[in-house]
């Protein structure tokens, strides 16, 4: 196990800690926000009227507007994501990685519905002719779909359309096969909210097991000036003593953050 740089200055301490909470942020919100969510991967949830208590971003003022979410998991290989033609009715379709980037996905066409497959960066080197495919940078996509009725007594029956969403294996043949949820991790409360109350222990320590979940490419230089303080891929971390001056400077410069 790495160690803190004892020839590290407590400004310079401080200055890496802010830096890695900036640097960790989005990774360990999104973290948050998937922990909090209430049902496992590749299932949908419909959202309410007022989505902002389950994530950040979710609130919406059109009351006409229905939402709908999922967290998609690609470990295991690419998923299917269907849904019939909604009619006429605007639909967005949003995917966000575990950094918190937007996957680039296709204007959806009302009269067509949805129907594409999502990959890892590992996964679907050769896919079958006809399909659209996105690739995410990481194994984990939040997927928001957000539908507007065309009226307010047009909500249920924009909602049914919500419901009538699939996410399955790419290799399994019927898209309205059951696919079993995982063992959900207990859930935290809200994520903005959180993330801010971290002791730096926990913080820092899911950054660690997070960066080694979902690798990224253009990190290296970051994951250089973590390792000062003893922060690295997948290594449990151990902060310095309390009473000690790089503790401090660690708790000030998360602050900071």
């Amino acid at each position: 196990m790495t160690d803190f740089d004892h020839t590290l200055a407590p400004h310079e301490i401080r200055r890496i800690a802010a830096d890695a909470f900036v640097f960790g942020f989005p990774l360990v919100l999104v973290d948050l926000v998937r922990r909090a969510h209430p049902v496992g991967a590749n299932q949908v949830l419909h959202l309410p009227d007022d989505a902002a208590d389950v994530a950040p971003g979710l609130r919406d003022g059109d009351p006409r507007m229905v939402q709908s979410s999922a967290w998609i998991d690609l470990s295991s290989g690419p998923m299917v994501i269907t849904m019939p033609p909604v009619e006429g009715r605007h639909l967005t379709l949003t995917l966000i990685d575990a950094w918190g980037e937007t996957v680039p996905a296709p204007r959806a066409n009302p009269a067509e519905g949805v129907g594409l497959v999502l990959a890892g960066p590992r996964g679907l080197t050769d896919p079958k002719l006809g399909l659209t495919v996105l690739r995410a940078r990481t194994d984990a996509v939040w997927m928001v779909t957000r539908l507007a009725a065309d009226s307010i007594a047009d909500r249920e029956a924009a909602r049914d359309l919500l419901a009538a969403q699939r996410i399955r294996p790419y290799e399994e043949p019927s898209y309205g096969s059951a696919f079993p949820p995982p063992v959900l991790e207990p859930p935290a409360k809200a994520s903005i909210e959180a993330i801010g109350n971290l002791p730096p222990e926990i913080f820092l320590h899911r950054l660690a097991v997070l960066l080694a979940r979902h690798p990224h490419a253009r990190v290296a230089a970051d994951l250089e000036a973590l390792a000062l303080i003893n922060v690295a891929p997948g290594k449990p971390y151990a902060p310095p003593p309390h009473d000690s001056k790089e503790y401090q400077a660690t708790i000030r410069g998360l602050a900071d953050g």
